[in-house]
């Protein structure tokens, strides 16, 4: 969904339900791990900016990470990369009043979102 966020700023916002709004990311073991972190960190940010811009329109937001446990297919130092970097963007969102939670699959967070629907 495209919202204006300022006088020539535009961004777009993953889910919008009435007072609830969300945005959506992954984070993934491994080299990448970096960019989601990075990505994942703009989308708090457009969040806030959403939250503060419209403070009385969204009273919930949340930010919904798509974060599997890689168990023993990656090496304990990027499983440890892993958990860091979800600890570190949970603060980051928690700061901002921004509620973060991560699922295992798609269909855990779709089911998530039909419950905030109803």
């Amino acid at each position: 969904v495209p919202f204006q966020m300022g006088h020539k700023k535009k961004a777009r916002v993953g889910f919008v339900y009435g007072e609830f709004v969300a945005q959506f990311g992954v984070l993934r073991p491994g080299t990448g791990i970096g960019a989601d972190v990075r990505a994942l960190k703009v989308k708090i940010f457009d969040l806030q900016v959403l939250r503060r811009e419209r403070a009385l329109a969204f009273a919930r937001a949340e930010l919904i990470v798509g974060y599997q446990d890689p168990g023993d297919a990656y090496s304990s130092r990027q499983r440890e990369a892993l958990a860091e970097s979800w600890e570190f963007i949970a603060d980051e969102a928690r700061v901002r009043g921004i509620s973060p939670v991560r699922y295992a699959t798609a269909r855990e967070a779709a089911i998530h979102l039909q419950q905030i629907a109803a």
